[in-house]
């Protein structure tokens, strides 16, 4: 299991809220931290 986890908070499909939520809402990876980032340039 990684500790943290890096990713676009504005993605197509699955923005970063919504990842963050799923990690937190299962007692195997409630732990892992999540660092959301965006910008308009990617």
């Amino acid at each position: 299991e990684p500790d943290a986890v890096i990713v676009d908070w504005h993605l197509p499909t699955m923005d970063g809220y919504e990842i963050s939520h799923s990690l937190h809402n299962s007692p195997t990876t409630a732990q892992i931290k999540v660092l959301a980032l965006t910008t308009p340039d990617l």
